[in-house]
């Protein structure tokens, strides 16, 4: 039963593998990773640049403080396209599939014959 339940994922597995489409979808999500990095880093710095080189008023109080918070849905998204990226790297090169126990039995009463 279990064997009949797994077949589809092993199916989508090895198509993922042999047509290097596995390594394209992971390489997009790690481009993905690295471009909203690269956003995250960067925002804070061009609201301080942009901040700086504006004039100010002689009677000061228009000082405009960075939203943090607005980082937390990008910095999100970068964590899971990492973490995404990481679980295929994972579930397509270095997990090995367990046999199932009736192809086990087969092969090993082959090799006592």
């Amino acid at each position: 039963m279990s064997i009949t339940l797994l077949s589809p994922m092993r199916k989508i597995r090895e198509i993922l593998l042999n047509e290097y489409i596995g390594a394209i979808a992971i390489g997009f999500l790690l481009a993905q990773t690295a471009g909203g990095f690269i956003n995250l880093v960067i925002s804070p710095v061009a609201f301080y640049w942009n901040s700086r080189n504006q004039s100010h008023s002689i009677f000061g109080g228009d000082e405009q403080t960075f939203g943090w918070h607005t980082l937390l849905i990008p910095a999100t998204s970068v964590f899971l396209h990492f973490l995404i990226a990481l679980l295929l790297f994972y579930w397509l090169y270095l997990w090995k599939p367990k046999r199932p126990a009736e192809q086990e039995l087969t092969e090993n009463a082959g090799q006592f014959e």
